[in-house]
């Protein structure tokens, strides 16, 4: 009994993990451009069918510096779509959601990777100073309705 037990958790445990892994997303890593570190990565490295939003979240490593930002989609070098996603940020991270119904036909799958483009705020709105591009590993959208 006490082996059918110890069983059971070892494989509850394998999928926990595996279903954890499976979860997360892509992610750019902290890359450095022009003295600013920057993170930015999805919720999900696969959008299956039946899922509405890709959620990208975009991280700095200074508090104290805001920035202006754009969020893409991207599809290698030849195609970039706005996500109409820009703001500033400040002290935290920033979260937002793209719609898959704005960028994938229904019944069709797409890949693509999330590029931010970032600007510093001193020289006036909307845009400043051009700073990078970060860009996510890519990952594919699959959308039946």
């Amino acid at each position: 009994m006490k082996k059918v037990i110890a069983t059971l958790i070892t494989v509850i445990m394998m999928f926990s993990t595996a279903s954890s892994a499976f979860a997360a997303g892509v992610t750019s890593g902290w890359q450095t451009k022009k003295n600013t570190t920057v993170r930015v990565s999805t919720d999900q490295a696969t959008y299956g069918p039946g899922t509405s939003n890709i959620n990208v979240t975009i991280d700095k490593s200074a508090p104290s510096t805001s920035y202006f930002y754009e969020i893409f989609l991207a599809q290698g070098t030849q195609y970039l779509y706005s996500t109409n996603i820009r703001g500033w940020i400040g002290t935290s991270s920033k979260s937002h959601d793209i719609k898959i119904s704005d960028f994938v036909p229904t019944n069709s799958q797409a890949t693509f990777e999330v590029m931010v483009k970032i600007y510093t705020s001193d020289e006036g709105y909307p845009f400043g100073t051009y700073i990078g591009d970060w860009f996510t590993p890519s990952f594919t959208v699959v959308r039946t309705n």
